[in-house]
């Protein structure tokens, strides 16, 4: 209950407010610099239309439906519900069910049925929010593409893992297909993406045959000339 409740103000508050400052940040900043506070309310209508402005944009699923609406099945907008009431007494398939409470008497197999549902929906929600602010970002500063391109595969394949190990396996092969890779940013050398290459770059830190140290714990500015080599 704890760890769904807790989930409600993130993934559609905050992350609504995100998606505000992709579509037009000068739009939210000057509300937010010199307009009533009341100015910076959203409405739903908004948030549809720029969800679907950035998928049409940057293909990323913003997952719309599933935050916000109360006629799918699916949504979380149901779980939350529960979540946060004892009692709840619509729609029909989220209406607490006779001899029960809400996340209180929850039995062996709805509690796995939880824990699944939460562990398979996190990941991506997560990535969709770490994408677009780092698209955000990338927009504000000026990077090389070298930056941009290395923080995406890395980003990619923590995602891939976070799913599942077949999910993981499945991106890796497909980045090695195409080639795809990572320069040391003082050697210049490629690094592949070979199975122990992987690991040791989506593990926070990767040591390349020069010496050289990429952390990749946080995103990384190895690639931009004003940084000194270690």
């Amino acid at each position: 209950s704890v760890a769904y409740a807790l989930l409600r103000k993130p993934l559609k508050d905050n992350l609504a407010y995100i998606e505000w400052l992709f579509i037009d940040h000068r739009d939210m900043i000057d509300k937010l610099l010199y307009n009533d506070p009341q100015s910076l309310k959203y409405d739903i209508a908004e948030v549809k239309l720029r969800t679907e402005s950035i998928y049409g944009s940057t293909g990323l699923e913003p997952f719309f439906n599933f935050r916000y609406s109360r006629d799918d099945v699916n949504s979380l907008e149901h779980v939350w519900n529960n979540a946060n009431h004892i009692i709840t007494t619509r729609p029909d398939y989220s209406k607490t069910k006779q001899e029960s409470l809400n996340f209180i008497f929850v039995t062996g197999d709805l509690l796995e049925d939880f824990t699944s549902y939460y562990y398979s929906m996190v990941p991506d929600l997560l990535a969709y929010a770490t994408d677009l602010i780092c698209l955000i970002f990338e927009t504000l500063v000026d990077l090389n593409e070298q930056t941009i391109r290395a923080n995406y595969i890395i980003r990619a394949l923590r995602h891939a893992r976070a799913i599942s190990d077949e999910c993981f396996k499945e991106m890796s092969n497909n980045f090695r297909k195409i080639k795809a890779g990572i320069n040391c940013p003082r050697c210049k050398k490629h690094i592949p993406l070979n199975n122990k290459n992987t690991i040791s770059l989506i593990d926070k830190q990767f040591k390349c045959n020069c010496g050289y140290i990429l952390r990749t714990g946080f995103y990384m500015f190895d690639w931009e000339p004003t940084d000194v080599d270690r």
